[in-house]
């Protein structure tokens, strides 16, 4: 099929219309992508990939953690260290009355009573998982505590630590190299 271009007509001769016209993005009619469209497909691309992986990544943790049972009891024990002794960490009096306080109520001094090095927690309740694969089942279950100052808080001035921590350990199956005292 032939095609028939218009014809202009000028002073009785017709001749035959070509346009000059071409796309926007100067490619001479060849379909295409400018710099601008494909950068922001490629970081619409990332933040999906980015954001897949991140799923993967925490579903291998939760996996991780259902098949190893002992993890999550451990977890357990030191959450219930941390639970116990959290409010001793502040300047106030004793809310557990079978401890001494470990800062002055009136100067907020730390006490003589501050465990400064690990402290035994005995465990004395069950917690989580107490199947075949429980770790007191594995022998040398131990937990432990201390407080630890922190001289990058609190007024800014590092001579002064006016911040305190409290670390938890769970240790099991006679881990060489807990920091529990035997």
């Amino acid at each position: 099929m032939r095609q028939h271009l218009p014809r202009a007509v000028t002073s009785g001769t017709a001749h035959p219309v070509v346009s000059s016209r071409r796309w926007a993005g100067g490619d001479g009619g060849r379909g295409g992508f400018t710099l601008a469209e494909v950068l922001v497909a490629s970081v619409i691309a990332a933040v999906i990939a980015g954001g897949t992986m991140m799923a993967f990544v925490a579903a291998d943790k939760m996996m991780r953690t259902r098949t190893n049972p002992a993890l999550a009891e451990a977890a357990a024990y030191g959450q219930q260290t941390m639970e116990r002794y959290r409010n001793k960490i502040r300047c106030g009096p004793a809310e557990i009355p079978d401890l001494p306080d470990w800062f002055d109520t009136v100067t907020c001094a730390p006490t003589a009573n501050l465990p400064t090095t690990w402290t035994n927690d005995p465990i004395t309740t069950q917690v989580g998982n107490t199947g075949s694969e429980s770790i007191s089942k594995l022998g040398g279950l131990k937990r432990c505590y201390q407080v630890v100052q922190n001289k990058k808080c609190g007024t800014g001035d590092p001579l002064v630590a006016d911040c305190y921590s409290l670390e938890a350990r769970v240790c099991w199956d006679n881990d060489a190299v807990c920091p529990c005292p035997p």
